[in-house]
């Protein structure tokens, strides 16, 4: 309160101010923080004291979710005139597209997104109490968004929230923005200018469609009701999309974009194969060029188009022979079961997937290994200890740490997210390490050497729990399914 009062000088408040009346409020959080969080928001909004007066004339409720409520239908009832259908309808559409965002939106992204007939922020303002933009637009509080979109808890349908109806909506939105604006060479870029030219850039409610159209595609439930939409979009649109992307330095982003989108078409729309056959080629499309493109936008055209295999639905539909490049003799007729080319490793000596399959590991001869995204083909980090061949690398089940063992006798492990070593096992093994592996639950680590030895540790604890001995070198190690 004392910072309300601060900032609010000229309406000559009190010292102290509110005085006793605070009692009153603590009475009314009913001892739940987000309550006197979001009353405190509520009262800064607009005239505090007018604010205050509003909200002491609630009544006391004793249970805590009662009490939020209360307080959040006080800050809706105090925010505007709700029999004026136009107001709650900008209510409505404001609110909902905040709500299904996938990213904080600015006004300026909002405003190009939602078709007003009025500036955006002139809504907005009068929505202050629950609505404030600087320049992100937030809502009164988190737990807001949880009471708009309850219909028992909100009581009334002008102020109801349906997610998913909304999502719906916003995804048109998004749909309708990108239609408008895409389109060959959009940013007037030259060939021999790369992609970070000064003025490369795009609006940002084009930026957020062109990231965030596929997460809100991908939650409809009912494909029908998108489908024409999104097949004339696709079949008009997704070379152009790539530009985009580019020139938003995103190109590697629309690999799993385009997975995401694929998993859902499969799942919700399976039998509309000339619109499958569409994404499976933009998969590929994306995995095959997206490292040329991601160089300079108009390579989709002048490359990575011409290099399409000549009888996919993605060639026979963007491929004109008066605007593009043809390759004359020995084109592709399809894609190659070859999905990935990992470039710049030294003589690899052993390779292990994650156990998501989104990465892989590879163990080199001089003791340095490399983790690589199997979808881009990136390198993620090169991790460095060992100083000796490493013939054996492990991830633990969570995927948070990697084991590896080396012929410089330790058995080292890894946190994948920094690629640094936490710590080495030195004092087990007396010859080279031959093979290490996780236990299915990850709470232990088994090592085989040319000592003649197998090892169990705990990983936490850094010590043996089970010494193997035998009579010849051990070159494989692995725990049972069940990890007993």
């Amino acid at each position: 309160m004392a910072e309300i009062v601060a900032k609010n000088k000229l309406l000559d408040l009190s010292n102290g101010w509110p005085h006793d009346r605070i009692y009153a409020l603590i009475q009314r959080a009913s001892g739940l923080f987000i309550w006197a969080s979001t009353a405190c928001k509520f009262i800064d909004a607009y005239d505090p004291e007018q604010q205050l007066s509003i909200l002491l004339q609630t009544k006391d409720m004793s249970n805590a979710e009662s009490a939020l409520d209360r307080l959040y239908i006080t800050a809706l009832e105090s925010a505007g005139e709700w029999t004026d259908t136009s107001f709650s309808t900008d209510f409505r559409a404001i609110m909902g597209a905040v709500l299904v965002a996938k990213n904080p939106l600015t006004v300026a992204a909002l405003n190009e997104l939602l078709t007003f007939n009025q500036p955006l922020i002139h809504a907005i303002s009068k929505l202050g109490c629950v609505l404030y933009a600087n320049p992100i637009i937030h809502i009164l509080h988190p737990s807001f968004a949880d009471f708009l979109s309850n219909r028992a808890r909100c009581k009334y349908d002008m102020w109801f929230i349906d997610l998913a109806s909304h999502n719906f909506c916003f995804t048109v939105h998004c749909l309708d923005h990108l239609d408008g604006f895409l389109r060959y060479n959009m940013c007037s870029l030259k060939l021999s200018q790369t992609v970070h030219v000064e003025g490369a850039s795009l609006p940002e409610g084009v930026s957020y469609a062109c990231i965030f159209w596929v997460e809100h595609v991908c939650i409809i439930k009912d494909a029908t009701s998108i489908a024409e939409k999104l097949e004339t979009f696709l079949f008009k649109h997704l070379l152009h999309w790539f530009e985009a992307m580019a020139i938003l330095k995103r190109s590697r982003d629309t690999i799993g974009i385009l997975r995401h989108l694929h998993d859902w078409h499969m799942t919700v729309w399976p039998n509309n194969f000339h619109l499958q056959d569409l994404i499976n080629d933009a998969c590929r499309f994306a995995q095959n060029f997206i490292r040329i493109i991601e160089h300079h936008p108009l390579q989709v055209y002048a490359s990575a188009l011409p290099f399409t295999p000549i009888n996919t639905t993605l060639y026979h539909h963007f491929h004109k022979i008066s605007q593009n490049p043809q390759i004359v003799m020995g084109a592709d007729t399809s894609w190659s079961n070859l999905l990935l080319t990992f470039s710049n490793i030294e003589m690899c000596h052993h390779l292990s997937f994650s156990h998501d399959g989104k990465q892989v590991l590879s163990g080199t001869m001089n003791g340095t290994f490399y983790i690589h995204d199997t979808t881009t083909g990136v390198e993620i980090c090169t991790l460095q200890g060992h100083n000796k061949l490493i013939p054996s690398v492990s991830f633990c089940p969570n995927g948070s740490h990697i084991v590896s063992g080396s012929h410089d006798q330790t058995i080292r492990v890894w946190d994948i997210m920094t690629g640094k070593e936490i710590y080495a096992l030195t004092d087990g093994h007396t010859d080279s390490v031959n093979s290490v592996a996780y236990c299915p639950k990850g709470q232990k680590i088994v090592s085989a050497s040319k000592d003649c030895t197998i090892l169990v540790w705990n990983p936490i604890s850094q010590t043996i729990i089970l010494h193997l001995q035998g009579n010849h070198q051990f070159n494989y190690a692995a725990f049972s399914p069940d990890g007993t």
